[in-house]
């Protein structure tokens, strides 16, 4: 039996360090977003973990990571079948229900959203919550029955003799806005953490080793704007020829021109003069040498395409070979999910434990495959048409 005895909490390097962030952070408030060079990040306070909820919830990478990777997860949905992989209609059928009745999915994007965050999340049942001997529920009025709690908004408490979780506490929020805090005794929480290399429960974020390539992509993208109107698009340069002369009403007049350049749609130049736009060094600046770096190393800590991080495909073959690898890590992560699905359906009553699996459709056909399919119900739909007008 493996030991499940939560580690010591042991200070280490990791645990309280600073880096050094040149282009800032945007998110730290009173600090100044244009350089915060000794940001120092404590991982057992509460300050840092928000930071990563705000990353998931105001960067596009961050976004890409947590509730677009959660619902790519669950977008083909899973089936209840046989340990040989035949599906099993009866008890499919009951879970399947079970599962509109109580908008499953969406809790179970919540669950996954949350645990890749900050590092764990957990499923509750209010139902079982009222059973217990806990006054502070009397007139409670809960949103739905089942709800996810966090890292962000529940404190796990640890047993000083085992070192095992043994009280969730968290604030409760009904539907008439009253606030209790509770405690969930761990036995009743449905804890879910896909990386515990350093801890069996805390888990750890998936933003947490690419929060800071994230932040200067961040930053580069508030800047880039006004970096490439400036020094990359170019400056108004205007030149005359040799008969030509500029004198001071021709000056002022192109200086209120440049002015106004967002405004106007032309302008009417004297004879022998002309207008070119030069950036700084003469030429165009191309900004993608500055994000492929930080790409480049958010692809390789995270297991995904820089590609498909971008939104990109670069031919169809090469989308198809992207494609199936990021069905193999949500493939993956599926496996990993599986015993927080099996543990709740069995705990809540759904169905018994017994000779049953959860078997998780495919979770993306390839953009090949999808063409393919596309084509041939094009073709079967043209031949139905033909065999129409022949009769």
């Amino acid at each position: 039996m493996p030991d499940r005895r939560r580690k010591a909490n042991k200070k280490s390097n990791d645990s309280n360090f600073s880096y050094a962030i040149d282009s800032g952070n945007p998110f730290y408030e009173g600090k100044n977003t244009s350089s915060i060079s000794n940001t120092k990040i404590n991982w057992n306070t509460e300050t840092d973990y928000k930071l990563l909820q705000e990353i998931a919830e105001k960067t596009p990478y961050g976004a890409i990571l947590t509730d677009i990777f959660a619902s790519d997860v669950l977008e083909n949905w899973f089936d209840i079948t046989d340990k040989d992989c035949a599906m099993d209609d009866n008890l499919d059928q009951i879970v399947q229900s079970f599962s509109e009745d109580n908008n499953l999915q969406q809790l179970f994007h919540n669950t996954i959203y949350w645990e890749r965050v900050v590092g764990w999340s957990g499923i509750v049942d209010f139902d079982v919550l009222l059973n217990l001997d806990n006054n502070l529920l009397k007139g409670i009025v809960p949103k739905s029955r089942f709800f996810v709690i966090h890292r962000n908004n529940c404190k796990i408490i640890y047993d000083n003799e085992t070192l095992l979780p043994k009280i969730y506490r968290t604030n409760y929020t009904s539907k008439g806005t009253k606030t209790v805090q509770i405690d969930i005794p761990a036995e009743y929480v449905y804890h879910f953490s896909s990386k515990t290399m350093n801890d069996e429960y805390e888990g750890e974020s998936i933003l947490k080793r690419v929060m800071f390539e994230i932040l200067y992509l961040y930053s580069l993208e508030r800047t880039s704007d006004k970096t490439y109107t400036r020094y990359g698009s170019g400056f108004p340069t205007f030149k005359a020829d040799k008969d030509a002369k500029a004198n001071a009403d021709f000056i002022t007049a192109t200086n209120s021109m440049i002015d106004r350049m967002d405004q106007v749609n032309g302008v009417v130049l004297p004879p022998g003069y002309d207008i070119d736009f030069k950036g700084a060094s003469g030429k165009e600046i191309d900004p993608t040498k500055y994000y492929d770096i930080y790409i480049s190393a958010l692809s390789g800590g995270v297991s995904i395409s820089k590609n498909k991080l971008i939104g990109m495909d670069e031919g169809l073959q090469a989308a198809d070979i992207q494609q199936k690898n990021y069905s193999k890590t949500l493939r993956g992560y599926q496996k990993l999910f599986d015993n927080l699905i099996r543990n709740f359906i069995i705990g809540v009553g759904v169905i018994a434990d017994g000779q049953w699996k959860i078997t998780w459709n495919d979770p993306a056909v390839s953009r090949k495959e999808q063409l393919e399919n596309d084509l041939l119900q094009l073709q079967v739909e043209q031949l139905r048409q033909q065999v129409e007008i022949a009769q």
